[in-house]
């Protein structure tokens, strides 16, 4: 008989329950001095790593899932659906972490982070969650590299700051270097530095691109020669100005 090669499965049933129990009753128990306000109960800090690792039952990526979906239900109190910007982001941000930290291979925290979370409208929150993304995306650049060229849109785009979107496209281009990424990702920090207005600066690195033979579709090469001349113009219009 072939064993199944998912620890998760061999779990027995009543050991999860077990388990779901316990770390319920350990919720509560760091709620019980929480101070109750308008908003609700404040969510508690998570606990230790070393705990959670302990009581995962050496399925640390299925405590991983049902920490995520515990979390995502704490903005649910009773008698009232609390608002993302009434949450306290520290607190879900070391949520968030432990998932992760339990979970090299999990994706959820950063699509929580960016899709859930990130739609705040307050963007002292939202940098927290960009912040997220970011520290973490450089532990495997080669998996996480879509939720970093996310997280530089939504920095462009909904804080509309293009400085800190081109601080984290710079650093997705220099983690992601050597790996098999998309160009356009690896692109992303020339383009904006177009938009902040360092149009020699951006042309530079285009032309080095270019010559540098990393390119091999014909039309990308086309594009970026395009774009290159386009910048080049803007030079020199200036230059004669």
């Amino acid at each position: 008989m072939i064993k199944s090669a998912n620890p998760i499965k061999r779990i027995p049933l009543s050991l999860k329950v077990s388990f779901v129990l316990a770390l319920s009753f350990q919720m509560s128990v760091s709620q019980i001095n929480t101070p109750v306000s308008l908003t609700g109960r404040t969510i508690p800090a998570p606990p230790k790593y070393e705990l959670l690792q302990a009581l995962s039952l050496g399925s640390p990526a299925w405590l991983s899932r049902v920490l995520a979906l515990w979390l995502q239900s704490q903005d649910v109190q009773p008698g009232k659906t609390l608002s993302l910007n009434e949450l306290n982001y520290d607190t879900i941000r070391a949520w968030l972490e432990v998932q992760l930290k339990l979970d090299k291979n999990n994706h959820y925290p950063f699509m929580a982070a960016l899709h859930y979370y990130g739609n705040v409208r307050n963007p002292q929150k939202l940098r927290k969650m960009l912040a997220f993304v970011e520290q973490n995306f450089t532990e495997k650049p080669e998996t996480y590299w879509r939720w970093m060229a996310e997280a530089v849109i939504k920095a462009k785009y909904q804080l509309k700051d293009t400085e800190f979107a081109y601080e984290l496209a710079v650093t997705l281009a220099a983690a992601t270097y050597d790996l098999d990424v998309p160009n356009w990702a690896q692109q992303m920090h020339i383009f904006l530095l177009e938009e902040m207005g360092e149009v020699e600066a951006a042309a530079l690195l285009l032309g080095a691109l270019l010559s540098s033979g990393s390119i091999s579709k014909e039309e990308e090469i086309r594009f970026l020669q395009n774009r290159l001349r386009r910048m080049q113009a803007q030079i020199d219009e200036k230059s004669s100005h």
